[in-house]
């Protein structure tokens, strides 16, 4: 049964006097939706939980976060798969409530992504990235890049994304 079927029922219960007001039936349609809800299985009450939603879920969680898995690639069309898009969700994710230093830009890029993307600051409002191309495919790299995702700070150009497998091995590099 639905929670639109069991509302129906409780509310056709009414006895005859009050079956046809509005009022009546809104104020059972207000009682019975929590108790419904509240009552419902945990897996239903998490189905949108970004790290556990597939396929469409996951869609409408990225409606939400404001991106899509779907763009166009440099030779083909780009299609994330699931893994992808949560990643490509969670970059949404910390773009909308970022910081606006640099130690506050990596120190989220590092909560979700670990050591995968650095952020470089040249000290003349410019910064840049330094993706592991290990950890991200280059179709997701394509789609953050066109999607707007890394985060910078206000009036601050973004720089280059450097996009490479050896991150851990640049000589003087530093972060936060």
């Amino acid at each position: 049964m639905t929670v639109v079927e069991i509302v129906l029922y409780y509310t056709n219960l009414l006895i005859i006097q009050y079956i046809g007001k509005v009022k009546a039936r809104a104020q059972i349609e207000a009682f019975i939706n929590p108790a419904v809800m509240d009552n419902l299985p945990v897996s239903v009450q998490n189905a949108f939980d970004i790290d556990t939603a597939e396929g469409v879920q996951l869609d409408v969680i990225g409606k939400y976060a404001g991106v899509t898995r779907y763009g166009q690639g440099q030779n083909a069309p780009i299609i994330l798969i699931d893994s992808e898009f949560r990643l490509l969700i969670k970059l949404a994710i910390i773009k909308n409530s970022y910081g606006s230093s640099l130690a506050e830009i990596q120190q989220l890029l590092n909560q979700f992504f670990l050591v995968a993307i650095f952020v470089f600051d040249y000290l003349n409002m410019r910064m840049s990235y330094f993706v592991d191309s290990t950890a991200f495919s280059n179709e997701l790299i394509q789609l953050v890049i066109q999607q707007d995702l890394l985060p910078y700070p206000m009036a601050v150009e973004r720089g280059a994304i450097i996009y490479t497998d050896i991150l851990d091995m640049f000589f003087g590099f530093r972060t936060y």
